[in-house]
């Protein structure tokens, strides 16, 4: 059998729906029937995008000779020849394959792939781009959201040559064709035959539209020509397949409008259907067309032009013409508006005051409620601008009485009638507004603002009245704030200051903002803000220099550097830059050779003579490395940096370079940064808490609370060793500094801080106090830990001074040291205190040290207690948990957990429970609580210098409360050793094995490898070779797959192990193994059967696999951890998770991968993924439990089923 087919989406159509289809050299496709079909396809057939995300690219056909096609083998099951497709591909189909850049093309260009969204699908995009510079260079091939061709054609920064658009079934729609000068041919195809054909070119504001006729083909042949609407877009050609003018022609003169226009509309599938139809009317109308009255309102109520984004003024181009003529049918729709239709009351409280305007007949007060019910049901800022518009022409009475008559104030319409009553009920309404989730309503801000300024100097009394009472949200009084910078005088300005140091940020920058308005007026207000201390007095200070014009140690740096410039310099470093300058921040290769030379060369000037030219902000990078040279280079940077520019992208690390020369020009990276001072602050502290610490330091001083919390977080995460460099904050004049180091220290305690404390508390008052005093006490429990009847006493007199704040415990078990030294009652009681000071984000230092020095039973003890007697829940309670808990409570906690919170719990246990129930919920939990727990396990890594295995296994229990479940994770991390051929120095071998009770016993029978290449059998005694020989393993020793070992030393190691009764934890010497797996995996592969669903998962899930990321419904993979770094990959058919029916899933392929820093697969790995392989695509189905018969209906011991009774029975 031999099909002839042109195109590979042809081939798709002819099998029958294929609901996966990959990239593959050879494609297996699955068909959905009753019987399985196998097609080997050596063509690159494209399926859904995202289930080629991690596909590998295709292999070139062989045997294809362009024009004459490939030759496949095809078999159907149930037939006995053997058939064959023959696919004929057009010899332009060849440039419409999916790319793939040859290894010669990979080392100039790169390949790009994205999706975007186009009519609320996904297509899938791919182009090439010159690694030299950038530029668009080569095919561009797009795809519809099934997988199918949608466009393809050739590109080099402009697009050129010819192009082709598809329908999703293959077909082809247009073909285009460069003419040059921005000029393209656009001949349209149906069913493989030309029907139109005319020019495209770019209008005067940059739109592609049709230009003069389109020639009308027939049976292929040219019949005749019609002029293009007006404005016809690119868009709207793609989807009208026939002139729009006839058909909307047509339509209009139809007898019933409204239904030819919405049957022409069907025809139309296209999201911009409605553009199609107003274009199509336009160009009827510059052509001179007059439509009828009937036909004319037909067009002007059309429902879609009053639903998303309307036109009320496109539509009023219909009916004015002919408003003598429209008007009555205008007036007749109004009377009689159904409710429940917005798009009918906006079109006649739009449409009937032009009209009435245009015959010269009042606006009469008959009309009032269909315009107050256009005002309460408006939502878009078109219709609101023409309903103002309606609203100017009346009487200011007239229109204060519309407003009052609504619902409730509307801020868009208020600002159309400011008077003091209406601002009065719209000042009431807006106590009453609760904003979006993130606390802003910026179009409701923007109008209210308007609105207020509008209202004039009248409105200043109330405004200060209104923001001075309480229960006001802070994005509104933001707004009133700018209202009065905006209208107000000096009169004003000490309003303004009073929020100026606001706590909430919003309303703190609106008062600010405000103040600047002001300009001159602020002045006096300003002086004396600037006499005092703290943070609103420096900010009063750099404002009076503002106003003053007075030039700061910045502006004065900057302008001595460029004034030394040469005009040689300035004339040689414009030419540098001059190619780069067209490029809107994105610099081509040569140009930026040059520019990086000329940094490098002379760093200070160069950068000067680019901040004179103001290109210097793509190369802020540069600047910031150099910022130590010289204060005017310190000066740019605190330029960009105020002006947000050039820092996206940055390293942030280089920030960290600074704070302290920007500190001595008066810039506080802190306070100028506000778009992005809290960004950089959460990715410092969770990535570069050390390397970023000044920049830390900085952010610990900001104003803004979210801010500090993340520095704070991120100075602990940095270590004791941060903080020699905190203590400085301790001597500022500000809370916020002194909080923030108090905090910092009481997390990291360092008894050589006492004395700087100390010093800080004097004078001390209210937040200040308590986190200087939780400090001090903090450090001195560390001090004192080791001397027990000091620390006894210490704990005892801090929980006396607390008094009632001091936790009640009834029943307060007895505590003692590790010594055997009984705790006094006080000395109990302070630690409960200090349990109660503990926090989330900053801990409570001392308790570490305190635990340390606690008896492990009576530990685990009291926090039973507080378990059973304390009721309710509080946050340092789940944290207590997590510093006393044993293995078994640790374990509930691990089980139970929910929150980021018992997350930070467990991190803070160190136990090896803990840590394994971090690794799962980092694997299996939801996506927040997995990132929870990754961030913890890293902490954890960081902490103690370890990686992530050497974490579980240095802290695996030594008395495991649930032993068998310890053996299993042994087992489980030891065979993922074995596998991916981890090695253990001296050190860490003799913690984890050799004195280790539990492991020492567990890996008795292991075989091992050491660094001379020596195999030896660990016993209970120590290490013996295959002969019997004692053995003294030089590190580093790893655990040998049994790949690693020759058939003889095999052979002789198996016998040994008989020989001394050892019975191995995991198989290793016995494993099945193959030398050449990575060859026999793909055969394998691709001589399968897809398998049941459920058989395909279970199997997958008993060699240790989990489902990868669920993306738009489906998985393509799942994967299996290892260690190191090292996971399976399993690619499978895609599973449809939240969809039922699917019967089978085949496997694609197995690798092994690492993740991030990749290594290439050992033959042990590619071993073990051909035995997952075997396992789960050699493994037969169960035979199906065959279904109970259904048991018989009760009876009544008749044999007759039971009579139901009726409904009205009076006994039911």
């Amino acid at each position: 059998m031999v099909l002839e087919m042109s195109s590979p989406s042809i081939v798709c159509a002819a099998v029958g729906r294929m609901p996966v289809m990959m990239p593959s050299a050879h494609t297996n496709v699955g068909i959905r029937r009753k019987k399985a079909t196998r097609i080997m396809i050596g063509l690159h057939l494209c399926a859904h995008p995202r289930l080629l995300s991690n596909s590998r690219p295709p292999a070139a056909p062989t045997g294809a000779i362009p024009g004459r096609g490939f030759d496949f083998p095809m078999s159907f099951s149930g037939l006995r020849p053997a058939a064959s497709v023959r696919i004929v591909a057009p010899v332009t189909s060849t440039a419409h394959e999916p790319i793939v850049l040859s290894p010669e093309q990979e080392e100039t260009h790169t390949l790009h792939t994205s999706f975007h969204d186009t009519a609320q699908t996904q297509r899938k995009c791919q182009w090439v781009t010159r690694k030299s510079d950038g530029k668009n260079d080569g095919p561009v091939r797009w795809y519809h959201p099934n997988g199918t061709l949608w466009r393809a054609g050739t590109t080099s920064v402009e697009p050129m040559g010819t192009w082709h658009t598809y329908r999703e079934d293959g077909s082809l729609m247009l073909e285009e064709v460069a003419q040059g000068g921005d000029v393209w041919l656009v001949t349209a195809f149906e069913l493989g035959n030309r029907v139109r054909e005319g020019k495209r070119s770019r209008n005067a504001h940059g739109q592609q539209v049709f230009e003069g006729y389109w020639t009308i083909f027939k049976d292929g042949m040219p019949t005749h020509q019609e002029h293009c609407p007006r404005g016809d877009a690119w868009g709207s050609s793609l989807n009208a397949t026939r002139p729009m003018p006839d058909a909307m022609r047509a339509a209009l003169l139809a007898p019933d409008v409204p239904d030819a226009l919405a049957a022409l509309r069907r025809t139309l599938p296209s999201p911009n259907a409605r553009a199609v139809l107003w274009n199509g009317a336009d160009g009827l109308l510059d052509e001179g067309f007059t439509p009828s009255p009937e036909a004319a309102v037909a067009l002007a109520f059309d429902p879609q032009a009053w639903g998303h984004d309307p036109e009320p003024k496109r539509a009023l181009r219909y009916v004015l013409p002919i408003a003598a003529e429209t008007l009555p049918r205008v007036i007749t729709r109004a009377k009689a508006i159904l409710p429940n239709r917005p798009d009918v009351t906006h079109a006649c409280a739009i449409l009937l005051p032009r009209l009435l305007e245009a015959t010269g007949a009042p606006l009469d007060a008959r009309w009032d409620m269909l315009l107050i019910q256009a005002m309460t049901v408006a939502f878009s800022q078109p219709i609101v601008a023409v309903l103002g518009e309606t609203l100017l022409t009346l009487p200011p009475e007239r229109r204060e009485a519309l407003l009052l008559a609504m619902p409730r104030i509307d801020w868009q319409f208020a600002r159309f009638v400011p008077t003091p009553k209406i601002l009065a009920l719209a000042l009431d309404d807006l106590v009453k507004r609760v904003p979006d989730a993130r606390g802003r309503d910026h179009w409701n801000e923007r109008v209210m603002q308007e609105a207020l300024v509008a209202s004039g100097s009248a409105a200043v009394a109330p405004l200060v009245a209104w923001i001075e009472g309480p229960g006001k949200q802070a994005a509104w009084r933001g707004v009133v704030l700018r209202a009065l910078g905006a209208m107000g005088g000096a009169s004003v300005a000490r309003v303004l200051l009073a929020h100026a140091d606001d706590r909430y940020e919003l309303v703190r920058n609106a008062a600010r903002e405000a103040l600047r308005m002001l300009g001159e007026a602020a002045r006096p207000a300003l002086i004396e803000a600037s006499k005092g201390e703290g943070t609103l007095a420096r900010w009063a200070r750099d404002e009076l220099r503002a106003v003053e014009a007075l030039p700061s140690a910045a502006d004065v740096a900057l302008r001595e550097l460029q004034a030394s410039l040469t005009r040689e310099e300035r004339t040689r470093y414009a030419e540098i830059v001059a190619p780069g300058r067209g490029y809107a921040g994105v610099w081509p290769e040569p140009a930026l050779v040059h520019v990086r030379a000329a940094i490098q060369s002379d760093p200070t000037r160069a950068l000067a003579a680019f901040a004179e030219l103001d290109v210097v902000h793509g190369f802020f990078g540069f600047a910031l490395a150099e910022i130590g040279k010289h204060p005017g280079i310190a000066a740019i940077v605190a330029d960009l940096l105020a002006a947000d520019r050039g820092i996206h992208g940055l390293d942030e690390t280089l920030l960290d370079r600074a704070p302290a020369v920007l500190d001595s020009l008066g810039f506080r990276l802190e306070q100028r940064l506000p778009g992005n001072t809290a960004k950089i602050a959460a990715h410092v502290a969770e990535h570069h808490a050390w390397e970023g610490r000044r920049v830390l330091i900085a952010c610990a001083r900001s104003e803004d609370a979210p801010v500090r919390e993340l520095a704070v977080r991120g100075l602990v995460r940095a270590g004791a060793r941060v903080v020699p460099e905190v203590l400085p904050l301790l001597a500022r004049d500000d809370d916020e500094s002194v909080v923030s180091a108090a905090r910092v220290i009481c997390a990291l305690p360092d008894p050589e801080a006492v004395p700087a404390l100390e010093k800080a508390l004097a004078d001390a008052t209210g937040e200040r106090l308590a986190a200087l005093t939780l400090a001090i006490e903090s450090c001195r429990t560390r001090a004192l830990a080791t001397d027990h009847a000091a620390l006894d006493a210490y704990l005892a007199e801090r929980a006396r001074e607390r008094g009632a704040n001091v936790p009640r415990l009834p029943g307060l078990p007895v505590l003692r040291f590790r010594d055997g030294v009984v705790l006094s009652e006080d000395a109990r009681r302070g630690i409960l205190a200090a349990f109660a000071a503990d926090d989330a984000s900053a801990p409570y230092g001392g308790l570490a040290a305190i635990r340390r020095e606690i008896d492990d039973g009576d530990a685990a003890e009291l926090l039973a207690v507080m378990q059973r007697e304390m009721l309710g829940h509080k946050p340092w309670r789940v944290l207590a948990i997590g510093t006393l808990g044993s293995d078994a409570q640790i374990d509930a906690l691990g089980a139970e957990a929910q929150t980021p919170l018992e997350i930070e719990a467990l991190r803070r246990s160190g136990r090896g429970v803990a840590f394994e129930w971090l690794d799962h919920l980092s694997e299996h939990g939801k996506p927040a609580l997995a990132r929870a727990a990754q961030d913890a396990l890293r902490r954890a890594c960081e902490a103690r210098g370890v990686d992530r295995d050497g974490l579980f296994e240095l802290t695996t229990s030594r008395a495991p409360h649930d032993p068998e479940k310890t053996r299993a994770a042994l087992r489980r991390r030891l065979e993922a050793a074995m596998i991916v051929g981890r090695s253990y120095d001296a050190e860490h071998f003799r913690a984890f094995v050799l004195e280790h009770p539990v492991v020492r016993a567990f890996v008795a029978g292991l075989v091992w490898k050491d660094a001379k290449g020596r195999f030896a059998i660990l016993t209970a005694e120590g290490a013996v070779d295959a002969a019997g020989a004692v053995v003294d393993l030089v590190a580093p020793v790893t655990i040998p797959h049994p790949i690693e070992i020759d058939d003889a030393a095999l052979v002789a190691l198996r016998a040994r192990l008989a020989a001394l009764a050892l019975v191995q934890p995991f198989v290793q010497l016995e494993r099945r193994f193959t030398r050449d797996a990575q060859a026999q995996l793909s055969a394998l592969i691709a001589a399968t059967q897809p398998k049941s669903l459920a058989a395909f998962e279970g199997l997958l899930r008993q060699r240790g696999y989990h489902r990868g990321t669920v993306v738009e419904g489906i998985v393509t993979e799942s994967r299996r951890p290892l260690g190191d770094g090292w996971f399976m990959m399993a690619r499978h058919d895609a599973i449809w998770v939240r969809q039922r029916g699917q019967k089978t899933c085949g496997l694609q392929d197995i690798e092994p991968i690492r993740q991030p820093a990749w290594a290439a697969p050992t033959p042990a790995l590619w071993s073990e993924a051909l035995e997952d392989a075997r396992v789960v695509l050699e493994a037969e189905a169960g035979t199906k439990k065959a279904r109970a018969p259904k048991k018989p209906k009760d009876t009544a011991g008749t044999g007759e089923p039971k009579a139901r009774k009726p409904r009205n029975d009076p006994e039911v």
